[in-house]
């Protein structure tokens, strides 16, 4: 990987770019948990606000239908969602940066990097902390899924497990890229 390649460049600054696209939705996100601590009631206001655009009026809204049908939404189930989407966005945070690290690191271009390789002890750790984080995104829904129907704030909900192999994935991927470390060392030593 002597040669920058273009593709990996572009990549590289995509996943340095959503990093931190996700860090400001966190702290967002973490402003209004804070602000539905102390004031809840503003936040429930300003969540049923139409904003006028020049498309017509543009809603956000949060539906939650509890044991009966009726459609509610509660403080309390806000403060629970905020504080789920801090921890889950977080991680995907995590993800991405750990992406853009180890497209620098691969490169040579990181103060821990030892060459221009991809096969280095942190690359590994990098790609086996994205697994861990993107099956901690599924393990945070459930949670969250399993305290909402606790609650009784929600009726049913559905929690998507689609990161959960992606995650496995990469933990295996980690595993061939150990393989690949001990493989080059080898190599190096009867050089």
């Amino acid at each position: 990987m002597n040669k920058e390649n273009t593709f990996l460049k572009l990549t590289r600054w995509m996943c340095n770019i959503l990093q931190w696209l996700y860090w400001i939705v966190v702290g967002v996100m973490g402003i209004l948990f804070l602000v539905s601590l102390f004031n809840p009631k503003w936040l429930m206001d300003l969540l049923e606000l139409q904003f006028p655009s020049m498309f017509g009026p543009l809603t956000f809204s949060i539906v939650v239908q509890d044991f009966h049908g009726e459609l509610s939404f509660s403080p309390l189930a806000l403060r629970i969602l905020l504080f789920a989407s801090v921890v889950s966005l977080s991680l995907m945070a995590m993800v991405f940066r750990n992406a853009y690290l180890i497209l620098k690191t691969a490169d040579g271009k990181t103060w821990f990097s030892q060459g221009n390789t991809p096969f280095q002890s942190n690359v590994v750790r990098m790609i086996r902390e994205m697994g861990i984080f993107l099956i901690l995104i599924c393990v945070v829904n459930l949670s969250l899924s399993i305290v909402l129907q606790a609650l009784g704030l929600v009726r049913e909900s559905s929690v998507e497990f689609s990161m959960v192999p992606l995650g496995c994935l990469l933990i295996a991927l980690s595993t061939y890229f150990q393989y690949g470390i001990s493989l080059q060392k080898d190599v190096d030593g009867l050089i």
